[in-house]
């Protein structure tokens, strides 16, 4: 009998999923989008330990899929088996307006800011990421997250500052025990600006990878379930 796995998130997790399905994998994959809100400065679950979405349409896309995935699961605090989740968010933050006037890199034409001062934005900016993921694992639910795409921008600093996030959050989630999916060497240039041919087929899509991708995110994550 194959082995189940859930996939959830934000809007990265279409392509990841429609990917992973086409793989000739030994696992049983279930999955969906979570509408969890435009806007990800602000809390998307509960702070209790029955986590739940704050969003009730996305705690009920949660409830349909557990239930078709056969799992006895009323919060996700309740899952059994590995569940795989898009919710890094690095790739927003990149293009948040605030860094266009501040630099975590010297740069005569912009505010520096100190490591300890970008380490904290970074800290207080994910807080409710970081919180989501602690409650999730100390109830012992295996836990992996995606790294989404790099930005489009081979030139600048953007690539530089999503790498430099990217770390970050990386270190902290691993903290908790999170097993990290980041395909950013295969997918991006070495400033970490996405190449081409993983562009989203969306015209002006600046967030998203394409079907391929999410082939090589899908292609990650086995790897990882096998050998982890």
């Amino acid at each position: 009998m194959s082995r189940k796995v859930l996939l959830l998130g934000d809007s990265h997790i279409i392509q990841v999923m429609s990917s992973f399905q086409k793989l000739n994998s030994p696992f049983q994959v279930f999955g969906t989008h979570l509408p969890l809100g435009k806007r990800w400065g602000t809390r998307f679950h509960t702070a209790t330990p029955s986590l739940k979405f704050s969003n009730p349409d996305a705690q009920v896309k949660f409830n349909e899929i557990a239930k078709e995935a056969g799992l006895n699961a009323r919060y996700v605090t309740d899952l059994n088996i590995p569940v795989v989740f898009s919710l890094s968010a690095v790739e927003r933050l990149v293009y948040h307006w605030d860094w266009l006037a501040h630099s975590p890199f010297y740069r005569e034409e912009k505010h520096f800011l100190s490591n300890q001062l970008f380490e904290q934005i970074i800290r207080d900016h994910f807080s409710h990421f970081f919180e989501f993921f602690e409650i999730l694992t100390a109830h012992k639910v295996k836990c992996f997250n995606i790294i989404g795409p790099g930005p489009r921008q081979p030139d600048g600093d953007r690539g530089a500052l999503f790498i430099k996030i990217k770390n970050l959050v990386t270190e902290i989630y691993r903290g908790y025990g999170v097993s990290i999916i980041d395909t950013t060497e295969t997918t991006s240039y070495p400033n970490g600006a996405l190449l081409p041919q993983f562009w989203s087929d969306m015209p002006n899509d600046q967030l998203h990878g394409n079907y391929e991708w999410g082939k090589v995110v899908a292609e990650a994550i086995q790897q990882k379930m096998i050998f982890d």
